[in-house]
């Protein structure tokens, strides 16, 4: 792994070479076969064990200039490992990671593709003030905070394909869920 921080617009690592290679042509290969959007991978407990500690120590280096994280004192005790396809030419809104999430973490996998865009604000059209460049088996991580504003978008004809790991806990998610599903429920008219 060859780890790059950044400070700018918010506290980021770019991790160029992030998986062996054997075990990112293995992943890449079997998304090749997956449809559009979440999927679990078979490799989840390989990446784990892998790249587990890397990131623990790429947490605690960001951390320092991250004032503002959610719960910075919590322990991440388990990692949450997703394939991810988008769609050709489709966007995910500029937007802020779930607090539960200690570290987020997205692989580019492929050869070309969008990397993610880092923005002013959370604003609807706001100024994109960077960006992590795509790059084959290239990882960029940061602590979700109040300012870590960032989306991604797919120009191209085909899926663009990433892997998702976060760090945090697993339970934190279930409640986030449910949390949703009672937001969603409450806000239904019964009339």
């Amino acid at each position: 792994m060859d780890i790059q921080y950044g400070n700018s617009p918010f506290p980021h690592a770019i991790i160029d070479n992030f998986l062996p290679q054997e075990l990112y042509n293995r992943i890449k290969a079997n998304m090749a076969e997956l449809d559009v959007g979440l999927h679990e991978l078979p490799e989840k407990n390989e990446i784990k064990v892998l790249v587990s500690k890397s990131l623990q120590d790429i947490r605690i280096k960001l951390l320092k200039q991250v004032p503002d994280a959610s719960e910075q004192e919590m322990t991440a005790n388990d990692f949450v490992i997703w394939a991810n396809k988008q769609p050709p030419h489709s966007a995910y809104k500029v937007h802020l990671d779930s607090p539960w999430k200690r570290l987020s973490t997205v692989v580019y996998v492929g050869e070309i593709n969008q990397g993610t865009l880092f923005h002013e604000s959370l604003k609807e059209g706001s100024k994109i003030v960077g960006q992590a460049e795509w790059k084959e088996n290239r990882a960029m991580a940061f602590v979700p905070s109040s300012s870590s504003f960032h989306s991604y978008a797919n120009d191209k004809d085909y899926f663009r394909d990433t892997i998702l790991i976060n760090m945090g806990s697993i339970e934190s998610v279930s409640e986030e869920i449910k949390s949703y599903q009672r937001e969603k429920i409450n806000k239904q008219d019964f009339s």
